[in-house]
């Protein structure tokens, strides 16, 4: 292959990238020139930028770089890129273009980080990634900075009072503390509230520096990406924090008899839907790896490991491309898709129901899983509206009086029994009654008090 074959280049690399310093039109500095390369044309470290590495479509990318500034009007920043194009600043071996631009709006007082990513990879293609992050650095500015000052104070003193409460609980409780579901998320939820206040305060600080530091060089680029990290940071926390404070809700809700039975039924579901998953895993996986041989190097969705799955999901939920699938493989296009989805989409996702299905069946049909507080909770009501005089305590009373004798009439309840019985209970009495008062001593011992021996002999005389 040397005869037809003049020039290898090879993919990108974080640990082998180049950090050379170069001259302009990537020329190489001899030793007898002057070391110091233009600022386009030197490797400027991730400290040096305040940078950190980059995750792209293609693969990771270091936070150093070959650094051109475009200034801060359009007339230098058209200067700027016409002489990199004259001196072919991206070339061949460009792998990376990071276009990064920071815009403020005014009225909104929110920044706009822009960075628009070129991937290149050495076959040839370019393919754009670009990101924006709308974010505030001044957080107490204008009239509603009161609002969001008092709303953080209320979050500060109510994360005290559930730390120490939990910190209690847990002195209590010691190890049989973490046995309780309830308990193990107030932990987690305290904990993140922790964590997030400590990266709130991190990020309020930083931002004040970052603030000083634009007003001095207004002219100057300076890079947000950490701001931008730390408040996407912040952000995902809050929505976890929120997502377990809503959670809490359905222990409030345990005395909903659906509500409990859901519970129920996800816990009885438990053991079965561990297998399955250990099962659906090892077939989703198979159709994956098939997929990335099969079109990663035809469709752009197919490119890695991570899009062919996030692609095959999407396919289970109905949303698919069967036209591009065909296209790039007319024979095994079809035939892989029509395995996939009578396989995943019918039979495995009908096997996911059944399991459900079935769960739901036993708990219905348990009986001795409802709680008693559900009576509690229907005695509490009728209670309320005896008070309030809707649907009144006297209808509750015959309701009950009228199933008490249906009870009773059905089994073999009748009134002439009831009347000798009666007749019998009240012979016996005035019987009882002639033993006691027919002899005088008894009744002495009666009125004055008897003694233990007398006690004994009037119950023994019989």
């Amino acid at each position: 292959m040397a005869p037809y074959v003049t020039a290898c280049r090879a993919p990108y690399n974080y640990l082998d990238e180049d950090q050379a310093a170069y001259g302009e039109g990537w020329r190489a500095l001899n030793n007898s020139a002057d070391s110091n390369s233009p600022n386009a044309w030197g490797f400027q470290s991730a400290i040096d930028l305040a940078s950190y590495p980059f995750m792209g479509d293609k693969t990771w990318y270091g936070g150093g770089g070959y650094v051109a500034d475009l200034g801060s009007s359009e007339a230098t920043a058209r200067t700027t890129i016409e002489r990199l194009f004259q001196e072919r600043w991206v070339d061949l071996f460009t792998r990376a273009v990071f276009v990064e631009f920071v815009l403020y709006n005014a009225n909104k007082n929110v920044f706009i980080v822009s960075q628009i990513v070129i991937e290149f990879l050495e076959t040839g293609g370019a393919f754009p990634n670009p990101r924006f992050h709308v974010f505030r650095l001044d957080r107490y500015v204008g009239p509603f900075m009161y609002v969001i000052m008092a709303a953080e104070i209320l979050t500060a003193c109510f994360t005290l009072y559930f730390l120490v409460l939990e910190f209690k609980k847990l002195r209590n409780e010691r190890c049989q503390y973490f046995t309780g579901f309830w308990n193990v998320v107030e932990a987690i939820l305290v904990s993140l509230i922790l964590v997030t206040v400590v990266i709130f305060v991190y990020k309020l600080v930083s931002a004040t520096l970052l603030m000083d530091e634009i007003r001095e060089n207004p002219d100057t680029f300076h890079n947000m990406q950490y701001a931008v990290l730390w408040d996407e940071l912040y952000s995902f926390l809050l929505g976890f924090i929120v997502f377990l404070a809503n959670l809490k809700f359905l222990k409030l809700l345990r005395f909903n008899k659906r509500t409990s039975m859901l519970a129920d039924v996800l816990r009885e579901t438990a053991k079965p839907l561990a297998y399955f998953m250990a099962m659906f895993c090892i077939v989703f996986m198979g159709f994956v790896s098939c997929a990335y041989l099969l079109f990663s190097s035809k469709l752009l969705n197919y490119m890695n490991v991570v899009s062919v799955a996030e692609t095959l999901l999407v396919m289970v939920l109905n949303k698919f491309d069967y036209s591009a699938v065909a296209e790039a493989d007319g024979t095994l296009g079809p035939i892989f898709f029509l395995c996939y989805v009578v396989m995943v989409s019918f039979i495995l996702i009908n096997m996911f129901l059944s399991i459900i299905m079935e769960a739901f069946t036993m708990v219905r049909q348990d009986l001795d899983r409802q709680s008693n507080d559900y009576e509690i909770v229907q005695f509490m009501v009728q209670r309320l509206k005896a008070f309030i005089g809707v649907g009144g305590e006297r209808a509750n009373q015959n309701t009950v009086n009228s199933v008490y004798y249906e009870e009773v009439a059905g089994s073999g309840y009748r009134s002439e029994n009831a009347e000798e019985l009666n007749q019998k209970l009240e012979s016996l009495l005035g019987h009882l009654t002639g033993i006691f008062y027919t002899d005088t001593q008894s009744k002495e011992v009666l009125k004055t008090g008897p003694e233990k021996k007398k006690k004994k002999q009037l119950f023994s005389s019989d």
